[in-house]
């Protein structure tokens, strides 16, 4: 796996800000749906991160803006961001 690019992370008060402001990203969440269902932030979209490459093309749209995937403790997301 690549390693992490720091300007590949971004914090939690940095997510928080960009949904305050309502800025324009795309928030994937890339937990198991039992997961999601316990706990979820508000506007992300549940993509699990073995359906990222099934949903890749639907996500094309997104292309323009930020993406942002998150989990419980940031192992899948840094899958999906070396994927995506």
């Amino acid at each position: 796996m690549a390693d992490l690019d720091p300007v590949w992370e971004v914090s939690v008060e940095e997510v928080k800000a960009m949904l305050d402001s309502k800025q324009a990203f795309l928030l994937l969440d890339v937990r198991e749906p039992d997961e999601h269902a316990t706990a979820r932030i508000p506007g992300a979209e549940l993509v699990p991160l073995g359906d990222l490459p099934a949903v890749l093309p639907r996500l094309q749209e997104h292309a323009d803006k930020p993406v942002i995937a998150h989990c419980h403790m940031g192992g899948r997301s840094l899958k999906a961001a070396v994927f995506l």
